[in-house]
């Protein structure tokens, strides 16, 4: 008598992938860390606050001016890395739970399409910036980070699922 085999996916798409929730929380443990270092000047720890700093700079620019401020310190995040890290977590564990029952994961031209819009839109904004036509406030750059991550994140997350669908099952 054989024991049951324990399947890593549901075929139906019925039951929460965790895995989605795992790699959607990396992102946000990454944009705590961004965080940090505001609230670690804050209570004058200079030393550990300088160290994320420094550790940070291989994901965000981190200049203060376009960085959200908490009591009067900057964080190291800027606020479109701030919507990139937002964008994967709510995709990969809201988001992409929801619709993964719904979408062709063999459209993948549509998933691409949709990563071209929002990269063109991203594009657009910092050469509009950069010419000194307009100015990029905040909550434009939130939301275009916001948007590039969802359509990044949920492509990728369909193509994990049929990766690791095709080694575990």
């Amino acid at each position: 008598m054989q024991g049951k085999k324990i399947k890593f996916f549901d075929p139906d798409k019925k039951k929460y992938p965790l895995w989605s929730l795992i790699f959607g929380l990396a992102p946000l443990v990454v944009w705590f860390l961004g965080v940090a270092p505001a609230f670690l000047d804050m209570h004058n720890l200079f030393s550990i606050s300088y160290k994320i700093k420094v550790l940070y700079k291989v994901f965000c620019h981190g200049i203060p001016d376009r960085c959200p401020h908490f009591f009067g310190y900057p964080a190291v995040v800027c606020f479109r890395c701030t919507g990139i890290d937002l964008g994967f977590f709510f995709s990969g564990s809201i988001l992409y739970p929801a619709l993964r029952r719904f979408v062709n994961p063999e459209a993948w031209y549509v998933h691409l399409a949709f990563i071209s819009i929002t990269s063109w839109l991203i594009f657009l904004e910092w050469l509009g910036e950069f010419l000194g036509l307009i100015t990029s406030l905040e909550p434009v750059r939130l939301v275009s980070g916001l948007l590039f991550s969802i359509s990044v994140s949920i492509f990728l997350f369909f193509v994990a699922e049929n990766v690791i669908q095709s080694y575990w099952d």
